[in-house]
């Protein structure tokens, strides 16, 4: 297991704490990574309001309001945020240092804690938790810490202490928990697998809820209280995202590119395209070739 890892803590001959390397609040909108990113920091996503996409080992999930993501080191991810919906968000990343002093470390607070050492006993590339508030709360103690003057280390390892018994708590707890695909609702995983396999092609709801054997009103419910967004719309979005692929790195003209996303009118592939992106197709193409 990497060194750097959460769940490397167990294990460790030596003895650490954490250290924040980077923090912030941002909004953010209209935005995508070109590329997944893995660095070594653990990283903390919560998102204060709106909602965003995150891409994570050949999964997507949309990370709403009052949710957070703790990544764990050199797990390379991506982040997506639609133009319609901002999506204000805090991060805090977070690596390791010796143990200074006589303040206890992870590793000894995983023998006072049940709940933290089964966290830190299941090796995992990253968490995808529904907060009651007390995270948020958590985080934004810890930040205006850091920001502050003298920022004071034993209070800075004291809300770390807080905070990986509350995530740790709240993993125990929380039906809702969902940090892979397994974990998720089997008929959700189902419908996203076949949008995946079949983007391509004509969708509608009625073929998919056919498919994994389930009422076509029932599956919208769910899917949208799961993801946070309509099956139409996450079609869209991958189909958006096919497309922006094909314009990058390809040289299939423009006007064909709808019928290798599943979309038989070329007018409405455009349309979709920006409103999605913002920029027609042939801008969105114009823009990569200026910038090689």
């Amino acid at each position: 297991m990497k060194e750097t890892s959460l769940y490397q803590t167990l294990s460790r001959e030596r003895e650490v704490h954490p250290e924040v390397t980077f923090y912030y609040f941002k909004q953010w909108s209209n935005y995508e990574m070109s590329e997944a990113y893995a660095h070594e920091a653990i990283e903390i996503m919560y998102v204060l309001s709106g909602k965003a996409q995150v891409e994570i080992e050949q999964e997507s999930f949309m990370l709403k309001e009052g949710q957070f993501i703790l990544i764990d080191s050199l797990i390379a991810h991506r982040l997506i945020a639609k133009s319609s919906i901002p999506c204000r968000m805090l991060n805090v990343e977070f690596t390791w240092k010796s143990k200074e002093g006589s303040f206890p470390s992870l590793k000894d607070l995983a023998k006072e804690n049940d709940n933290l050492l089964e966290l830190l006993k299941t090796p995992i590339s990253f968490l995808l938790l529904q907060d009651g508030n007390d995270i948020a709360t958590t985080l934004k103690r810890l930040v205006l810490e850091l920001d502050s003057k003298g920022s004071n280390p034993i209070m800075v390892k004291l809300m770390f202490t807080e905070l990986f018994l509350q995530i740790a708590t709240l993993k125990k707890s929380d039906a809702t928990f969902s940090s892979q695909l397994k974990n998720r609702n089997v008929y959700i995983k189902k419908a996203v697998e076949y949008i995946h396999h079949h983007y391509d092609c004509p969708l509608l709801i009625d073929d998919i809820a056919e498919v994994i054997h389930l009422n076509a009103s029932y599956l919208q419910r769910i899917f949208k209280t799961e993801m946070g967004c309509t099956i139409m719309e996450y079609l869209t979005s991958i189909r958006i995202e096919k497309a922006k692929m094909l314009l990058r790195n390809s040289v299939i003209p423009i006007t064909e590119i709808s019928e290798y996303i599943g979309l038989n009118s070329r007018q409405h592939f455009s349309y979709l395209f920006k409103k999605e992106t913002g920029y027609s197709p042939s801008k969105f193409r114009g823009d990569i070739e200026l910038k090689r």
